[in-house]
Formats: C-alpha cells, sequence, structure tokens
C-alpha cells in the first residue's frame, strides 16, 4: 500500500494547477519525459506562486470559467491526480518545443488544500 512518502508532486503556475487538480485540463505540457516508473502512480498537484496571465484565455476558450486570481491557493496541494501516460508532442499533432504531454485521470480535488 502506498504511503505519504511514496507520493510526489508536481509544481503547477495558477490557474493551471486548478485546472489539472478539478480534472478539467487532463494534459499537462512537459520539458521533461517522466520516468515509466510515474506511470500509474498518485501524483500530488501544487499551486505554486507564480500566475500565467495567459492562462484564463486559454482556458476559456476551451470553455472552462476560471475563477479570479485572488480565487486561488498559492503553495498548497490542491488534489491528486492518476498519470496514465506520456505522448509526444509531435505525436499529438503540436508544434511545441516540449518533451512530453502528460496524460492524467482520475482528479481527486481536495475540500481544504
Amino acid at each position: 500500500m502506498a504511503t505519504a512518502d511514496d507520493l510526489i508532486a508536481l509544481t503547477l503556475w495558477r490557474p493551471w494547477a486548478w485546472s489539472v487538480a478539478a480534472g478539467l485540463k487532463r494534459i499537462e505540457n512537459r520539458g521533461w519525459k517522466p520516468p515509466a516508473s510515474l506511470i500509474g502512480k498518485r501524483l500530488a498537484i501544487h499551486a505554486g506562486e507564480k500566475w500565467d496571465p495567459d492562462a484564463n484565455a486559454v482556458l476559456r476558450a476551451g470553455g472552462i470559467d476560471v475563477p479570479s486570481k485572488g480565487h486561488h491557493y498559492t503553495g498548497a496541494i490542491l488534489g491528486l491526480v492518476v498519470v496514465r501516460g506520456a505522448l509526444a508532442p509531435w505525436a499529438a499533432g503540436l508544434g511545441m518545443a516540449l518533451s512530453s504531454l502528460l496524460v492524467v485521470a482520475n482528479a481527486l480535488r481536495l475540500a481544504r488544500p
């Protein structure tokens, strides 16, 4: 059985952390390829201090209503997800300079971060 010692976290800029923890964003762009040992594991989603000023427009274009910046936690674990796999950006049809797209599922948003 997994323990808290086995849990690792991924820090994301806000509001991306909120959208992943809420299960609204299931693909996370990464500049690194995740180790095979991460696939199938729970990953804690941590809300970093930085705010991505372009994120609201991107999320809203996808039909996601983003709470205002003042309603986002900072420096807290917002939830847990399960890593389902990773895709190469070119395989997903994206022309981005990324190493991988992390596929997550089974989001569990914490009631109290």
